[in-house]
């Protein structure tokens, strides 16, 4: 009965004094707010390594970093002692402090708050009031419900990560950058004393006022850290020599415009842990500023740079402008990612698929004469032709009438499908609209997509084994710019293989060849030296000069121009972004070339002077070309030619049935090809002449016209000064260079040229002929049509 009474009595208590508190004590711990500081964040930029690269000024005006996920021992120890020395003993409340405070303050002596550090989060909190008695026991109660959600680690660190440091500075993060230009866990033990008084009186800190009371508290703090032995005398003593910091610093600036990118892109986020490197970010912006001070007075203002370690697949180095560039030349425009005119730079895709498609191999012989597709009528950057010239030899030398001539014969409707399937995000016109000039800048490209697309051939290459698991879609997305997640990427098309690795090494060997800049140009000298293949690009009027290139691992590129477009003579991508491309590969480890692709190369017959595929009559040579080059076009410049035994004379059975004859091959370009292979220095063993027996027309005998370039041309006339209308200049060439040629306009004759055959006169409006004939009766003629000045 005893044990029943007992059990009554306690359930009585229970449902009167306890059961009544069970709803406001969880009230209490309930109500407590999920998120006691809701501020906006500074966005800030880190490099690979956690080194500030850049920090934006939140969103409220206020620098504020993000929340703390470490203290340093020195601010914590110095905090700790400055303003709550039983912090780890009490929970929230310090009673023995709370007492103190509270008898001087009844005492009249000096008012003491006796706020935790629990309790002043409170306060930062926005546990407004008048400052009395009302407001401390709200901050009290705040503090408990705090000690009771939150591990003492973890206020700290709160309380760190959000006290006022002066002006609009938050948080130690912000503080320690703002005064003292580095990390707070790289702070000194006069620093860290300094930042942990500050908030207690963060107006002291203002430039113009007098600080010396703030000194004198950082002493104070420092001096009591060394009686406590919280310091050693050697501490101390340094530390009460170090000076406050004058004002508050600017904040680094190393990658702003990859911030500003991550920013936009991750609006809700605002710490970015980078793939940059730290030191290289920071040699790379010191080149860049180096090397416009060297440019800027050809009024050239802007630069981007990119920097891709293609092993790992990420960025090391992103300088999206000119560093320090004033406002008057569009200092915020991203080069990196702004759209331009490609130049050059996409030639060596159209080498590497036209070798693919087994349009031509490396040596294959291109047509370099003036020439006009439907109108467009491009000319080389020196303005010379040179009749025949090698496809990587074009290539290297950046050539561009035998570009446009090979992709029209491979078809721009066909190459543009292939750049679309690319990361050329901004390829998006249709054929029409680009036509053949879209090998010669028509397009507009990012540097971001083009080191993209250059970095996953390489990696194509790198990775081959022999087998077509190697190739992978992947090689050509995005390479990482943000660690610890997934790179934004580009879907991309089903197509298996955008190039063979035999074809991505010839194209990389045959750019190893363009010759450098400067002391550049003798790097095969150097025992040091290191094999680069590079391509420079520059766009119509001077507008955009480009530079990338690429090793085994490192991807570098260059792009130097104004950001509004204005051209400038002798802008190019040999003179203005090739010397800084190579200041800036000179700052990256040497590295081993690229293994040949053994398993994708075969060795293969070609014609030793047009490069195609042999016939009976070719010179015969090897290369290792792709398996595809097994269907490459036949040689159709080798043709037999009829001659008398010592091969001096061209003969047939026209002439003396007392002759000897042999049939000999000659490479025989066409005569326009051959004006300009014997302007160019490149002339090849000339067709000996007839012999003296045969009748005239007999033996083989050619000519052509030079200019025009082409049938059915359309020339306007303009008037000169003084009114008289200019004069059109018709120019002819002949195999055999004694003949002469008998010029006739519209079948009236207008005269006779011999060895430089040119004619000038003057015509109307309106389609005529010109024709030419040689004195064996051979005819050529050439349909044009002239508009007059209305």
């Amino acid at each position: 009965m005893k044990t029943d009474r007992k059990k009554t009595i306690s359930q009585q208590t229970w449902k009167r004094f306890f059961r009544p508190l069970v709803l406001p004590l969880l009230g209490f711990i309930l109500l407590f707010p999920k998120t006691i500081f809701d501020r906006p964040n500074s966005p800030i930029l880190l490099s690979k390594d956690q080194q500030l690269l850049g920090a934006k000024i939140a969103t409220d005006g206020q620098w504020h970093f993000h929340d703390l996920d470490s203290l340093s021992n020195k601010f914590e120890t110095a905090l700790i002692h400055f303003e709550d020395r039983n912090f780890y003993d009490h929970a929230g409340i310090d009673p023995r402090g709370f007492g103190r405070a509270l008898w001087n303050n009844l005492q009249g002596k000096k008012r003491q708050g006796a706020s935790t550090l629990s309790m002043q989060i409170a306060r930062m909190a926005g546990q407004q009031g008048k400052r009395g008695y009302l407001r401390k026991l709200k901050e009290m109660l705040f503090a408990l419900q705090l000690e009771f959600r939150y591990s003492k680690a973890a206020i700290i660190k709160m309380y760190a990560s959000n006290a006022p440091f002066g002006g609009n500075i938050i948080g130690l993060d912000a503080a320690s950058w703002r005064y003292f230009g580095k990390d707070h866990h790289q702070l000194s033990w006069a620093e860290s004393c300094m930042l942990a008084v500050l908030p207690n009186a963060p107006g002291l800190i203002h430039p113009g006022r007098s600080r010396t009371a703030l000194k004198e508290k950082r002493n104070r703090l420092l001096k009591s850290l060394l009686e406590h032995q919280k310091i050693t005398q050697e501490d101390y003593d340094l530390a009460i020599l170090e000076p406050l910091p004058e004002k508050p610093q600017v904040l680094p600036r190393h990658a702003q415009h990859l911030l500003q990118q991550l920013v936009t892109e991750h609006p809700n986020e605002a710490q970015f842990q980078s793939s940059l490197d730290y030191e290289l970010q920071l040699q790379c912006n010191d080149i860049v500023s180096r090397y416009y001070e060297r440019i800027k007075h050809l009024d050239v203002h802007n630069i981007g740079v990119l920097v891709i370690d293609m092993e790992k697949n990420q960025v090391v180095s992103y300088i999206g402008n000119t560093p320090m560039l004033s406002n008057t030349y569009q200092p915020f425009v991203d080069m990196i990612q702004a759209s331009r005119s490609s130049g050059s730079v996409l030639k060596p895709l159209l080498f590497a698929k036209a070798i693919d498609a087994h349009k031509i191999s490396p040596k294959s012989l291109l047509r370099d004469v003036p020439d006009a597709w439907g109108g467009y009528a491009p000319k080389n950057y020196n303005k010379n032709f040179e009749g025949l010239v090698p496809a990587d030899e074009s290539l290297y030398r950046s050539l561009n009438l035998p570009f446009v001539d090979l992709l029209d014969q491979y078809s721009h409707e066909k190459f543009l499908g292939d750049l679309q399937s690319l990361p050329f995000s901004t390829i998006n016109r249709s054929a029409d609209h680009y036509g053949l000039s879209l090998i010669l800048g028509g397009a507009e490209i990012s540097l971001w997509d083009l080191a993209t697309t250059y970095k996953g051939m390489a990696k194509d290459l790198q990775a081959f084994n022999g087998s077509k698991n190697s190739y992978s879609l992947e090689h050509y997305q995005a390479p990482q710019i943000l660690l610890n997640r997934q790179a934004k990427t580009k879907p991309t098309s089903e197509i298996p293989v955008h190039f063979s690795a035999a074809a991505i090494w010839h194209t990389f060997e045959s750019l190893t060849a363009l010759q450098r800049p400067g002391t550049e140009g003798q790097w095969k000298y150097f025992s040091s030296s290191e094999k680069i293949a590079w391509k420079t690009g520059t766009s119509h009027g001077f507008k955009d000069a480009w530079t990338i290139g690429l090793n085994r691992k490192y991807l570098v590129g260059v792009w130097v121009g104004n950001a509004d477009g204005t051209g400038k003579e002798g802008l190019t991508g040999v003179q203005a972004a090739a010397p800084l491309f190579f200041q800036i590969f000179n700052q990256l480890p040497a590295q081993e070339w690229f293994n040949e692709p053994l398993d994708e190369l075969f060795d293969q017959e070609v014609c030793s002077v047009s490069g195609f595929k042999p016939t009976i009559r070719c010179p015969k040579t090897s290369m290792l070309l792709p398996k595809t080059s097994e269907h490459l076009m036949y040689c159709n410049r080798h043709k037999w030619i009829n001659c008398t035994a010592d091969t001096l004379y061209q003969a047939n059975k026209d002439c003396s049935n007392q002759l000897d004859l042999i049939e000999v091959s000659f490479f025989i370009p066409s005569p326009k090809e051959t004006y300009y292979l014997k302007k160019g220095g490149r002339g090849l063993a000339p067709l000996p002449p007839p012999h003296p027996s045969c009748p005239p027309n007999s033996a083989s005998s050619d000519m052509g016209f030079i200019y025009p370039p082409t049938d059915y041309c359309k020339f306007y006339i303009p008037y000169k000064l003084n009114e008289e209308k200019s004069k059109l200049i018709f120019s002819a060439t002949h195999q055999q260079s004694n003949q002469s040629l008998f010029w006739h306009l519209n079948d009236q004759y207008l005269g006779m040229t011999e060895t430089f055959h040119e004619m000038p006169f003057e015509i109307g409006a309106g389609q005529h002929v010109m024709l030419i004939k040689d004195s064996n009766g051979t005819e050529k003629k050439v349909r044009f049509e002239v508009i007059e000045e209305q």
